[in-house]
């Protein structure tokens, strides 16, 4: 629910998943360490991912996903990415991050969380796996969240990204960046 705005070889490739550890907070609220797997989306996730919209806050945020979505994130040769997050020791997908090209050192990044994983820090390591990723090849992640959209507003802060437009710009989007080549 989080939209900001290449790849490793091991993207590249595809076909090989990459582990990472990251901090997740159970259900008791103690944190954990989970590794995340990060694989490419394919045609047999988008019922999948569908089904998450039935929950009311996602579908406010974002439009479902449908055939002319799949087929936009499927053409990588426009800059376009999407991957699945999923647990390591699941295969259900926890956490879809999308990424399109804006312009040659900049891009637009949509972060949505399986309903049932919210509040648990699954935002925060997806954007902590994504950033190194893209750190190579941009300069800036650039983000547009609702303002009431508090936990993605909060998410953002804590992760370094600073106002970019005073107002809120078009469509009700609060603007910010993140300037990955900083030190």
């Amino acid at each position: 629910m989080l939209r900001l705005s290449r790849c490793s070889p091991a993207w590249r490739a595809g076909t090989r998943a990459r582990r990472q550890a990251y901090p997740l907070i159970d259900g008791r609220e103690r944190t954990m360490t989970i590794a995340l797997n990060a694989r490419p989306f394919e045609a047999a996730d988008l019922p999948i991912y569908a089904a998450w919209f039935e929950d009311e806050e996602l579908r406010r945020r974002i439009d479902p996903p449908d055939g002319f979505w799949l087929e936009h994130v499927s053409r990588t040769d426009q800059g376009n990415r999407c991957y699945c997050l999923t647990l390591v020791q699941d295969v259900d997908l926890i956490a879809v991050v999308q990424y399109d090209f804006e312009d040659f050192d900049r891009v637009s990044l949509l972060i949505s969380v399986r309903p049932d994983s919210r509040g648990r820090g699954v935002g925060r390591a997806a954007l902590l796996r994504t950033i190194p990723e893209l750190a190579p090849e941009v300069r800036y992640i650039d983000s547009y969240v609702e303002p009431d959209n508090l936990a993605s507003l909060a998410l953002i802060r804590r992760m370094g990204f600073e106002p970019i437009e005073a107002d809120i710009i078009d469509e009700g989007f609060m603007g910010f960046r993140l300037y990955v080549d900083r030190p």
